[in-house]
């Protein structure tokens, strides 16, 4: 018997920025959106005679994993922070279990988590061009970035027509005091090969 709620626990889902599953997990995740719709959407011949709210209830659905997966993994890395300056969450998370914590902080002593975190920084480090979002995310700086375009401070980046590689290229940019773009020396030679 399918049991979506039982395809995922305790599995991390990682998703790619254009939302693509990618990871160990990825099949999981699969076979899970599987049986949400085999549960959740009647048999019809075509996807496209879905009634809408059935395809936006969904939608939300697995949109929520995503985040949820996302605020997971942050919530563990701000944890390990915790654990790093010897301070008990206990406090600011009172909802977490004392002896959950010790195995998390067991868990997170091992060497096997030591070596896969040092591996883990050094290719954050290779990133040359990281984003700056925040926690807004693309979604959340496309608004500014588009009314960017309507003012009249334009640099050569809003000169860009593929939106992709615009927002590429946007997510990548400092910003002075004021909160204008500032093209750094990594990124000015990629966005001229973008632009020309």
């Amino acid at each position: 018997m399918d049991k979506p709620k039982d395809k995922l626990v305790h599995l991390q889902i990682e998703f790619n920025e254009l939302g693509k599953t990618i990871g160990n997990n990825r099949f999981e995740f699969t076979t899970y959106c599987g049986v949400t719709v085999r549960t959740r959407i009647s048999i019809l011949k075509q996807w496209n005679e879905v009634p809408q709210p059935e395809i936006e209830e969904l939608w939300l659905n697995i949109k929520v994993l995503k985040v949820c997966n996302q605020q997971w993994r942050s919530y563990k890395s701000k944890l390990v922070k915790f654990m790093d300056k010897r301070i008990d969450p206990l406090e600011k998370y009172p909802y977490l279990d004392k002896d959950m914590w010790n195995d998390f902080v067991k868990q997170k002593s091992k060497p096997e988590f030591k070596e896969i975190r040092v591996k883990a920084t050094a290719s954050v480090m290779m990133n040359k061009n990281p984003p700056r979002l925040g926690p807004q995310g693309y979604r959340g700086m496309r608004p500014r970035w588009e009314k960017e375009m309507d003012s009249s401070v334009l640099t050569k980046a809003h000169r860009i027509s593929s939106e992709r590689a615009r927002d590429y290229i946007f997510a990548r940019l400092k910003r002075d005091s004021s909160g204008a773009l500032i093209v750094t020396p990594d990124m000015e030679p990629l966005m001229d090969n973008i632009v020309h």
